[in-house]
């Protein structure tokens, strides 16, 4: 095991200089709080102390990272190309480390057999302090059927609903006891305007006005809305110029 007080910024430096020339940005946060907050199925098996880094992409990822990286990928993959780009530029982020440091990767898109998914990105984004995850019981004054199902959303404080959570770097040997905990900003803190945002993001999210719910510095250009809303698979692909097997 290796402690790494010391070093623990030294470390998030390096990941963010090797993600933030791609439109990634990152942010640490402890096992330890991340499994605080979730259900026993999703807890992850590491000491409290564990570093970890939440990753996410911004609004200038597909220029910097998906368009490069479509412009030199030959063949084809079954996944979706920005996983593809998302997954080189987490590989590029482990080779920057000395095989010492033990580096696990869990993605937004990786699922256990039952298909539930290996990490709830929204929570480790929120205890990482990246974005505020807004959940059903953040609302005081809840409008909606006890028996309707109402998914959170996650609100960045540049970026608003600009973003999206692409995975986790877990240093599965490095501890970091001191770490601070830095909470999420709290952009929406009205009642109101928290069920405006569930209400759009579970209802209406088709027309993008959730991610605009907070004053944002940037958001996807024309053409990257027009990739997302191209079903995933095969037709995103075909939309980037690439081989469809």
């Amino acid at each position: 095991l290796v402690r790494m007080e010391k070093t623990a910024t030294e470390i998030v430096e390096k990941v963010n200089g090797v993600l933030k020339p791609g439109g990634y940005e990152s942010a640490p946060f402890k096992i330890g709080w991340y499994n605080d907050v979730v259900d026993t199925p999703f807890k992850l098996d590491y000491p409290r102390d564990t570093l970890a880094v939440s990753v996410i992409s911004t609004p200038s990822m597909f220029e910097d990272a998906l368009k490069p990286f479509v412009a030199t990928e030959r063949g084809s993959s079954s996944r979706d190309p920005l996983d593809d780009c998302t997954a080189m530029w987490f590989r590029r982020v482990v080779q920057e480390f000395p095989h010492e440091v033990k580096i696990e990767t869990i993605y937004d898109f990786d699922l256990f057999p039952s298909r539930k998914p290996k990490i709830i990105v929204q929570t480790s984004g929120h205890v990482a302090g990246q974005a505020y995850y807004y959940q059903r019981k953040d609302v005081k004054d809840d409008p909606w059927p006890k028996e309707k199902k109402i998914y959170g959303a996650s609100i960045h404080p540049n970026y608003g609903g600009w973003f999206a959570f692409r995975g986790v770097l877990i240093f599965a040997n490095v501890q970091v006891s001191d770490l601070e905990n830095v909470e999420p900003p709290d952009v929406i803190p009205s009642d109101e305007k928290r069920i405006e945002l569930l209400e759009q993001f579970n209802f209406h999210w088709q027309d993008w006005k959730f991610r605009n719910i907070v004053p944002v510095v940037a958001r996807y250009s024309d053409e990257m809305k027009k990739y997302l809303e191209v079903p995933p698979g095969p037709q995103r692909r075909k939309f980037l110029g690439l081989n469809v097997d």
